[in-house]
């Protein structure tokens, strides 16, 4: 997988995977995308036959490659639009970005504040990775829910894989855990956290984007 130290910036979608959230959003703006894409390829169809008639080795893209192209727009840049978001009524909650803070750990091989080296969110409007680093491992997620309540509030819910680095004691191993974060009104991310049954590891970790 990429490196994540650059930023969020330029991590493949492969590399990423999908969330749910508890919306209509998507069901209903990929009605709208298909009308359209269904008008673009008619309007297509009838310039290249009254207007002006396309080469031989060109193909016009079909109702899907159009949909294709709306779609792949759509989940990688206009849904962070605020006017888009408005019209189409999009409440996802946008996580992306850098952030900063540290954790307070309760456990046997850290008690207390842990600084974070990075911890970083990318994010489109289907897929995310969330990735966070520490002088001694760093842990990815691999899958995530978010709730948005009717008060407006954002969460996510998401599990995660941590993987220790050759500086981390021998005591520290490959390990999975869970996580919940809240994002306030200013802008503050809250998060707790729980790991292993081993390792029976809990603590929180508040970050502001960089």
């Amino acid at each position: 997988m990429p490196s994540l130290n650059s930023g969020t910036s330029g991590i493949p979608l492969k590399y990423m995977h999908p969330y749910s959230i508890n919306s209509e959003e998507h069901k209903h703006l990929s009605l709208y995308v298909v009308v359209v894409a269904i008008l673009l390829a008619w309007g297509l169809y009838l310039f290249s036959t009254n207007i002006f008639l396309l080469p031989w080795w060109i193909e016009a893209p079909s109702v899907i490659g159009f949909y294709e192209i709306l779609h792949t727009w759509i989940n990688t840049q206009l849904w962070r639009n605020k006017y888009i978001r408005k019209i189409f009524g999009i409440k996802t909650p946008i996580f992306e970005g850098d952030w900063s803070g540290s954790i307070t750990s309760h456990s046997v091989h850290a008690n207390g504040s842990i600084p974070i080296k990075k911890f970083c969110i990318k994010q489109t409007w289907t897929h995310m990775r969330i990735y966070l680093e520490t002088e001694t491992s760093e842990s990815y997620s691999f899958e995530a829910s978010m709730n948005v309540d009717e008060f407006g509030t954002a969460r996510i819910h998401y599990q995660y894989m941590n993987k220790p680095k050759d500086s981390a004691p021998e005591t520290m191993h490959v390990h999975y855990g869970s996580a919940s974060a809240k994002l306030d009104d200013n802008g503050v991310l809250e998060t707790e956290y729980y790991s292993g049954r081993d390792r029976n590891n809990t603590g929180s970790f508040t970050v502001v984007r960089n």
